[in-house]
């Protein structure tokens, strides 16, 4: 900054000296420097207060809400739980920050959400190294993750973007109903460790024995390292990502791998999710897009039309499978990400909705596997249409020769159903409809390749219900009032 020579007495607003009188030109650039970067100036001290006060309420909401879970049955927190809490909700949130900041100059206009989901992507990852890889204890594991968000914060401090981050309440009023809706949804799969203590039932999936056993594999005091579902077995490769913090909270807690299991492990999914799906569907058409999308999904049980189902109940698997709430919210996440790349055609985004969708082998690879082949397409179809196009066709060749394939030659029908175990899954799949929702028989006169494509198609409209009805006419509409985008 140059040397300020001299500076006329200040100016009050009330005399009728015009500002810039009596000032040269070098003079006036240093008092627009000064106010531009000086933290004491009105405009940026409000941002800062904005932005933190957004921040931390949206914080206080995420840690009051699984607080006010984890309390039920088990009186109320203590000081260093609750204290745990807010720190790791403060953690995952300032990592994905950084996260977003380091990646990207712009990002979902979601910012809080986004970055919240993101946040469980980074520390989570690491997390299952250092316990899966190095035997390190989740809180010991946790504890060194967040020192490493601390100072990497602290390292890029410095670094300016062109969007700041989230100062939008409106994010936290979100957070704060949904987590009130899922509280109130959801309150007795949410209190199964209490009902269990007081009534001896569990009014939930008995998987949750199992997932309580993976949390105390990686939190409990007393873990070996080991897999504690069977004796002297080491811990295999697995999407373990979603175990990891709630087993951190086991020490802190001293709550059991059960009670976390449904306090924390199941909350946590729920939340992440429905932050998500809000994120993607705010990047798509705004706020209130975004909210009607959650209203949708908590109120239509989709399922329940056409096959009806309830083998392929959406509520069911989300509350059954916990990891699913969390490959959930990444995916809707990483489905913003490609919206935003779309949008600004800034390459520098790509490199982490990338490594955003390759971190769901960990979370739930079944989302990985059903969303990158999605990914990568519309990806390659944006930047050699051609080469995407050849593919797509070239797939869909393979397909219809492979149908062709099993109908006509006996050696691949019968190398199919020794080495594949699809048409046994088909089978099973299509005989639950008798038992949770409808009877349909395939006439057995029907080629085999042919009975294949039947059963997909019923098991399609089996897990979609509803939207597989609704989704076609509401693109035809879309595209009709808007252009079609590559994200759609």
């Amino acid at each position: 900054m140059k040397t300020i020579k001299a500076l006329p007495d200040k100016i009050s607003s009330n005399t009728n000296i015009a500002p810039n009188e009596g000032c040269s030109n070098e003079i006036l650039q240093d008092r627009k420097i000064i106010g531009e970067n000086s933290s004491y100036a009105a405009g940026p001290r409000n941002k800062l207060v904005s932005k933190n006060g957004a921040t931390l309420f949206f914080n206080l909401v995420i840690s009051v809400f699984l607080l006010t879970i984890m309390s039920r049955g088990h009186g109320l927190p203590s000081i260093s739980l609750t204290l745990f809490c807010i720190s790791t909700c403060m953690v995952l949130t300032k990592a994905g920050e950084i996260t977003i900041r380091i990646f990207h100059s712009d990002s979902p206009d979601t910012r809080l959400p986004a970055a919240f989901v993101l946040g469980f992507t980074v520390i989570s990852l690491p997390m299952v190294i250092l316990t899966y890889k190095f035997n390190i204890p989740a809180l010991i594991s946790l504890v060194l993750c967040s020192l490493s968000v601390i100072g990497i914060g602290i390292y890029t401090r410095g670094t300016e973007t062109t969007a700041q981050p989230s100062n939008d309440w409106r994010d936290t009023l979100a957070a704060l109903i949904m987590a009130i809706t899922i509280a109130l949804l959801a309150r007795a799969p949410l209190s199964s460790d209490a009902t269990l203590t007081q009534s001896g039932i569990l009014p939930i999936s008995s998987d949750y024995f199992i997932h309580g056993i993976t949390i105390a594999t990686f939190g409990s005091p007393f873990a070996t390292g080991g897999d504690m579902e069977i004796a002297g077995v080491s811990r295999i490769f697995y999407h373990y990502a979603p175990f990891v913090i709630p087993a951190a909270f086991q020490t802190v807690s001293g709550m059991s791998g059960l009670a976390l299991s449904t306090s924390v492990l199941l909350p946590l999914g729920l939340i992440i999710g429905a932050l998500g799906i809000y994120t993607f569907a705010t990047e798509l058409g705004g706020r209130a897009s975004g909210s009607v999308a959650l209203i949708l999904i908590a109120c239509i049980p989709a399922y329940s039309f056409l096959i009806q189902s309830g083998w392929f109940e959406f509520y069911w698997l989300l509350l059954t499978a916990p990891g699913s709430g969390y490959a959930i919210g990444v995916s809707a996440v990483v489905c913003a990400l490609t919206a935003v790349y779309f949008d600004k055609r800034d390459k520098k985004i790509l490199p982490l909705v990338l490594l955003t969708l390759a971190s769901l082998i960990v979370i739930r690879v079944h989302m990985f596997l059903l969303l990158a082949p999605t990914i990568v397409t519309v990806l390659v179809l944006r930047s050699h249409r051609a080469i995407a196009k050849l593919l797509i066709g070239t797939g869909l060749g393979v397909i219809a020769a492979a149908f062709l394939a099993l109908q006509f030659s006996d050696f691949i029908h019968e190398a199919w159903n020794k080495y594949s175990a699809t048409q046994i899954y088909l089978n099973i799949v299509t005989g639950t409809f008798s038992s949770y929702g409808k009877s349909l028989n395939i006439p057995a006169a029907l080629p085999y390749g042919l009975t294949m494509f039947t059963q997909v198609a019923l098991t399609l409209a089996a897990v979609l219900g509803i939207y597989l009805i609704l989704y076609p006419p509401l693109l035809w509409l879309h595209v009709r009032l808007n252009r079609l985008k590559e994200i759609d």
